[in-house]
């Protein structure tokens, strides 16, 4: 089986990571409270959102303003 993937011996279906609850994405290494989570066939990217910064594949933080 491929990571992200689950199947039955016959055909393959995509793990939508971004539907597990928060605990279960936390282990996945999910993403942070500053983004969205958007799920992609085999995997998941974090998009930050508006008026936060990405400060890395999975976290984004808030803006200040000044």
């Amino acid at each position: 089986l491929l990571q992200g993937f689950y199947g039955d011996g016959y055909a393959c279906h995509d793990i939508d990571e971004c539907s597990f609850d928060s605990s279960a994405r936390e282990q996945l290494g999910g993403c942070s409270s500053g983004s969205t989570c958007i799920n992609e066939p085999g995997s998941f990217r974090c998009e930050c959102l508006p008026n936060h910064q990405r400060i890395d594949s999975r976290n984004c933080v808030e803006l200040l303003r000044v």
